[in-house]
């Protein structure tokens, strides 16, 4: 497996017939597409000029 898959890729492992070895099984494996992150992502106090973390005026 070494350099088979890439990062971010999901991988599935199952147990399969092995066709060299009848009545035997073996492990199979298989790549797929994992998690996708946005493109952008806008942090909540970012570009505003403000702060995220500016408490209430008017705390109760």
């Amino acid at each position: 497996m070494y350099k088979q898959f890439t990062a971010g890729e999901i991988i599935v492992v199952d147990v399969e017939d092995d066709p060299e070895r009848p009545g035997e099984k073996q492990l199979g494996f298989k790549a797929v597409e994992g998690f996708q992150p946005p493109a952008a992502i806008e942090l909540a106090g970012v570009g505003d000029g403000g702060s995220a973390t500016t408490p209430d005026s008017d705390p109760e």
